[in-house]
Order: structure tokens, then sequence, then C-alpha cells
């Protein structure tokens, strides 16, 4: 595993979220020890459907980051993070709304990064994705290894080396397409961050949903009659 982002003293009377994770599979040593690391694990909705990132994931008491939120953090000057809780009473668990992160040469700059309840983040869509035109500029990494691209289209940019085959299953269903490659999820999670740009779902939205569902039955079965 990466090192975490946070450890359990960290935690205290900070609510977790429900999901959390008793296992995992990881880089190759060789990989995991040449660059800073973080996890990707999609959070799913009751359809099946992706359309949330989780930027933060707790395993065995300790809290990890997301690949894309790593690596956009390396690309930031010096800096701190910590968890943004509500302020509550001394005595209950403080819920997580928000990342903070603090820059150490500036005393009132920071950056804040909105949390859903699984501590996860919407994600902003370019498009339906690769072969049906997404956001992001594809190149095949053999054209890459074969010297076929030049090396200005790869200087300054930020690569994510991933697979759109359908035979290697990281393909992932999405509101958007069926079958969505699972790197560029992550490419698009990366681009929120770096454009400090969020879909947020406030706190009222699950009660709003309700009512507009009532109040539009309602109206189907009154024009119905």
């Amino acid at each position: 595993m990466p090192l975490p982002a946070f450890v359990q003293e960290d935690l205290k009377s900070i609510e977790l979220p429900q999901l959390t994770y008793y296992g995992h599979t990881a880089n190759l040593d060789m990989l995991e020890r040449s660059a800073s690391s973080g996890l990707i694990n999609g959070l799913f909705d009751s359809d099946g459907k992706l359309r949330r990132v989780a930027l933060l994931s707790v395993y065995e008491g300790n809290v990890y980051e997301s690949l894309a939120l790593t690596l956009w953090r390396t690309t930031l000057p010096a800096h701190t993070l910590k968890l943004g809780p509500t302020v509550e009473a001394d005595d209950a668990y403080k819920h997580v709304e928000f990342i903070e992160i603090n820059f150490f040469n500036s005393s009132t700059e920071r950056l804040r990064i909105p949390l859903d309840a699984q501590w996860g983040t919407h994600l902003r869509w370019r498009g339906p994705g690769y072969q049906d035109s997404g956001g992001f500029r594809y190149i095949s990494l053999a054209d890459v290894w074969d010297g076929k691209v030049n090396q200005k289209d790869l200087q300054g940019k930020v690569a994510f080396w991933g697979s759109t085959s359908v035979g290697l299953m990281d393909l992932r269903s999405t509101p958007v397409n069926p079958s969505f490659p699972g790197v560029e999820i992550h490419a698009l999670s990366y681009a929120g961050l770096s454009d400090q740009a969020f879909l947020v779902a406030p706190g009222f939205a699950m009660g709003w949903e309700v009512l507009s569902l009532c109040l539009l039955g309602l109206i189907w079965i009154l024009g119905l009659r």
C-alpha cells in the first residue's frame, strides 16, 4: 500500500464513511517504489452506473488518497492536507464535508475540495469517451514505444496509462457510455481537481428529488383523469 494520507490517530471524533475496504490489489513492487501511487476505487450507484470516484478511502483504519488526488497534489507547491469537518458538539462525531489544502507560502490561500457522504466527488463528463469522442487525446503506448510520437506531444503534460481493450475488463458503465474506459475516469477526476470544477449535491438534494417525484406523480394522476 502507498503511505496513508491520514492514520487512525488523525481520525479521532471524525465520522468515517460507511464504505470501507477489507482487501486490496497492489501494483508490482518496482512500480510502487518508483512514484507516488493512489487508489482507483469507483463509487457505483444503485443502478450499477459509475458517476463518482472516491477521493479518499478507508482501509484498516487508515485513509488513503485516490490516484487522481495524489497525482494532482504532486503538481502543487508545498502544502498541508486536512479534513474539514462541520462544527458539532464536543461529544459528537464530526461529519467530513471537504478536503482542505493550505499552502506554506501563503497565510490566506487555501483550496477546498467538497466530499459527499462516501468521501467521493461527482465526475464532470466531457463526452462519451474514447472512440465516441472523449474529452482527452489518446496516444497509443505502442506508438510511444516505437518512437512514432513527437516528444513535444508529451512534454509538460500529465499522462494516464491504461487500457481500452474489452478483454482487459477496465470498461465501466456510466450515464454517458455503457463501456467507458476506466483510465479516462481517472483523467476526468484529475481534470476536476486541476480546474477546481466540482459537481456537488447539496444536503437537500434527496428531499427535493422525493418532493419532485410526488408532485409529478400528482400531476400525472390529475392529468390522466
